[in-house]
């Protein structure tokens, strides 16, 4: 797909047959709810109203330029089995939580910002709109991820192991074990 936008007037559930990549922007909207165990690759942003749970897989927003993410108007959680965040442009690159939104990121699995391999950093801006990241596996900082986490408390909870090869801004917060 180039831009995909899921959703309409009647409530919908939406599951992919396999893999799905995405080279622009993924738009849930109010009435619809991605679900599924596939993995999605997303080039642009990925936002709306509506709801994400996905049980399997791995959420992967591979950016090229500045991008939001996240629920954009209310308080609808977006769940996921692994969550990865990294960079496809030759420029260090942003990604930032919606600020109109107040849902939290569910990570069932591993948030890894940033990967290795490429050639620029991938940050993950928390500390814009303190959005809660709640993290049921391990949180993996390449060499090539920045997190900076928000100032406000018990927005950044760890169930797993915290690996740091990059950079973890604390902005006065706290992360919570």
């Amino acid at each position: 797909y180039n831009n995909l936008t899921l959703g309409a007037a009647v409530a919908e559930n939406y599951d992919a047959e396999g893999a799905t990549t995405v080279t622009g922007d993924l738009s849930v909207l109010v009435n619809a709810t991605l679900i599924g165990t596939d993995d999605w690759t997303i080039n642009g942003s990925a936002t709306g109203a509506g709801t994400i749970n996905l049980t399997g897989g791995t959420f992967l927003n591979r950016v090229a330029v500045a991008e939001n993410f996240g629920n954009s108007t209310n308080a609808n959680n977006w769940t996921f089995n692994n969550l990865t965040l990294d960079n496809s442009d030759s420029s260090d690159r942003t990604i930032t939580p919606v600020a109109t939104g107040t849902g939290s990121f569910v990570v069932s699995g591993n948030l890894t910002i940033g990967n290795a391999g490429d050639s620029n950093n991938t940050t993950l801006q928390q500390n814009t709109n303190d959005r809660i990241f709640d993290i049921g596996g391990n949180v993996l900082i390449t060499t090539r991820g920045i997190l900076e986490a928000t100032s406000a408390q018990d927005a950044l909870l760890i169930a797993g192991n915290w690996t740091r090869d990059g950079t973890f801004t604390h902005n006065s917060g706290e992360v919570t074990f």
